[in-house]
């Protein structure tokens, strides 16, 4: 998964659990999506975990929730480009 660039190099990201949610889109078209969580582990200690939703090579959901305080961070993709025909990540 290209998200495993973001990790600090001294940590490690272990997958957990992988499903499949089947869905009807507003169009009445079944859509597949993969869920996966995965686990940020430093010094052998669980600090994070990674939840992924996506379909194909479209990612819907991507978020970190840091488990000492449970804060979860969002990550969103920007895929319009500006005026100026720019795309911003």
């Amino acid at each position: 998964m290209p998200f495993l660039a973001l990790l600090p190099t001294f940590a490690q990201a272990v997958e957990v659990n992988t499903d499949v949610h089947c869905f009807f889109d507003e169009t009445s078209k079944l859509r597949v999506e993969f869920r996966h969580i995965w686990l940020e582990v430093v010094d052998g200690t669980i600090k994070g975990k990674y939840q992924i939703s996506s379909q194909g090579a479209s990612i819907h959901g991507f978020t970190y929730t840091k488990l000492k305080t449970g804060a979860e961070f969002a990550f969103i993709e920007k895929t319009v480009a500006n005026r100026e025909g720019q795309c911003r990540w």
